[in-house]
């Protein structure tokens, strides 16, 4: 039998175009699929947790958005 590891992360889901209104539907439409990144690895979206300190709708300047 194969082995499974499964290791849970915290990253974020940019979507250009969009409200945060609408970026949560788009997160929401992907809960529970399947996406694979590579041979060994796929990432499945399980829940989504949204915080603003600025209010609901918030839309970001490309320059406020931190790059790694």
């Amino acid at each position: 039998m194969a082995k499974i590891a499964r290791v849970t992360c915290i990253c974020y889901l940019e979507v250009k175009g969009a409200n945060e209104y609408e970026a949560l539907s788009e997160a929401e439409e992907m809960i529970e699929r399947e996406y694979p990144l590579s041979d060994r690895t796929t990432l499945i979206i399980k829940e989504t947790v949204t915080t603003s300190t600025d209010g609901c709708g918030v839309t970001y300047k490309k320059e406020d958005l931190v790059k790694f």
